[in-house]
């Protein structure tokens, strides 16, 4: 059971950690400075955008 358990989660173990990498670089700049934060959430909105159109084919043609 927690074999399995561990299957599941290291499936999506690289989306997990892309997820607290953005959290964490969003949080850092929040509390640096407003203007860098706004940018890097600009930043991570296009990439998890294109990522998400890479993962679900409409980028190909």
């Amino acid at each position: 059971m927690i074999l399995k358990f561990f299957k599941a989660i290291w499936s999506v173990f690289d989306v997990i950690m892309f997820i607290l990498a953005v959290i964490s670089a969003n949080l850092t700049t929040y509390y640096q400075q407003h203007i860098a934060f706004g940018i890097s959430m600009t930043i991570t909105f296009v990439l998890v955008g294109l990522a998400s159109e890479l993962i679900s084919g409409k980028g190909e043609k």
